[in-house]
């Protein structure tokens, strides 16, 4: 298991290969509600649901790649 990295090295990883920039700048945007088709009459939201047997090394894949995706969401987190 790799060490955890904090101070100056994780805002010098967040700034430089994740893009992050200062905490300040999210502040400025606007906010915009969202647009959905709830409430609208005549609409219906239809769900599909898929099944998938990976292989091992797609699993292991697949583990590292939600691995990561969940450490960025957390560092987006962190951000806010």
């Amino acid at each position: 298991m790799a060490d955890r990295v904090t101070g100056e090295e994780a805002r010098r990883i967040k700034r430089d290969l994740l893009g992050a920039g200062d905490r300040t700048e999210h502040r400025k945007r606007t906010v915009a509600p969202m647009k959905g088709l709830i409430g609208q009459a005549g609409k219906q939201q239809r769900t599909y649901r898929f099944r998938f047997y990976p292989t091992a090394d797609q699993a292991a894949q697949l583990t590292q790649t939600f691995g990561a995706c969940r450490w960025v969401y957390n560092e987006g987190l962190a951000l806010r």
